[in-house]
């Protein structure tokens, strides 16, 4: 049975930049300008931040960046609508563990903006918040 850990919004928006950052520093170019989060689903293998950054989430490539993702970060799980820290990768075994930065994007949408131009070198700073 998996181990579930409930995080406080602190934690999980540190989780968020983190994740950020990671894409920022570690995906290519041409990978960060396929993103559209108005077309998000993550549920879908070619509609996710990794699908669509790479054509689909089962892909090489994705893999690559999942995995190495793993090696910094853990994955939030949704249960009973709360977020919990899940030590395996997204849809590598269940579909409802997602990375942190797609459960903010589809929870939080008032900073996808942000988040896109920070991605892309457009915004110099990140600047991310739960609106409660």
């Amino acid at each position: 049975m998996e181990k579930y850990i409930a995080i406080g919004s602190k934690d999980y928006l540190y989780l968020v930049k983190k994740e950020i950052r990671y894409l920022k520093k570690n995906a290519s170019r041409k990978e960060l300008l396929r993103l559209n989060f108005k077309k998000l689903n993550p549920l879908l293998s070619r509609s996710c931040i990794y699908g669509q950054m790479t054509d689909s989430c089962y892909s090489d490539r994705a893999r690559e960046l999942i995995q190495g993702l793993n090696a910094t970060n853990s994955f939030v799980s949704i249960k009973r609508g709360e977020s919990y820290i899940v030590p395996k990768p997204p849809r590598m075994e269940k579909w409802e563990n997602f990375t942190f930065l797609e459960h903010f994007i589809l929870n939080y949408r008032e900073n996808n903006e942000n988040i896109l131009k920070y991605l892309r070198d457009e915004e110099k700073y990140l600047k991310i918040k739960i609106e409660k």
